[in-house]
């Protein structure tokens, strides 16, 4: 019974703190684009620094999550610049069985493709340096068969160029993180258990 509450808050939490950084991200587009005025943007985003970090000290106090028991799902390359969130999805994904590579850039991507194979990419769209799409291109390129997932806040599927390279989902943040792990989960499915 406690695993299934502690379960259950613990979803609430992953929930609340992508709303928040979601939130943070339509914030700084509107600021972007003229809509939000500076003092505005920065009284939203302390108020949302303050819930996110308080949100991860529950989380904290809380350890780990348990792992999966089953057999390990494919390796998953994580290509997040936002800290909080990257590590918000190697958590959540690690609990949920995959095997985590979390960097935070294309150059670390490109990097960690030429060494390991991955059977998926999670990629953020806007990075620093250069953007996701280098390292979607680079994933299908070392293996047409890896499943590549983007995720942006800027830009939707309507607004992908004839030239960016064919991916299997696109995610539009504030990402909901049951879909997109219902998303993961039907590109690579579970391995069947004996």
């Amino acid at each position: 019974m406690r695993d299934q509450v502690e379960g259950g808050i613990v979803h609430e939490l992953r929930n609340a703190l992508a709303a928040l950084l979601g939130r943070a991200e339509v914030m700084l587009a509107r600021l972007d684009a003229g809509t939000l005025d500076a003092a505005q943007l920065r009284k939203g985003l302390v108020s949302i620094r303050e819930m996110t970090r308080d949100a991860i000290v529950q989380l904290e106090r809380m350890g780990p999550l348990p792992r999966a028991t089953e057999a390990p799902l494919p390796a998953v390359l994580v290509v997040e610049d936002d800290r909080v969130f990257g590590a918000l999805l190697e958590e959540l994904l690690g609990a949920e069985g995959w095997q985590v590579h979390l960097v935070a850039d294309a150059p670390s991507a490109l990097e960690a493709l030429a060494q390991q194979s991955f059977q998926v990419v999670l990629t953020d769209l806007v990075l620093p340096e250069e953007d996701g799409w280098v390292v979607a291109r680079a994933a299908r390129h070392r293996d047409p068969r890896c499943r590549i997932v983007v995720m942006s806040g800027a830009m939707g599927p309507e607004d992908v160029d004839a030239e960016a390279p064919a991916v299997d989902a696109f995610l539009t943040k504030p990402i909901d993180l049951d879909r997109l792990l219902a998303v993961l989960a039907a590109l690579s499915p579970r391995p069947a258990r004996g």
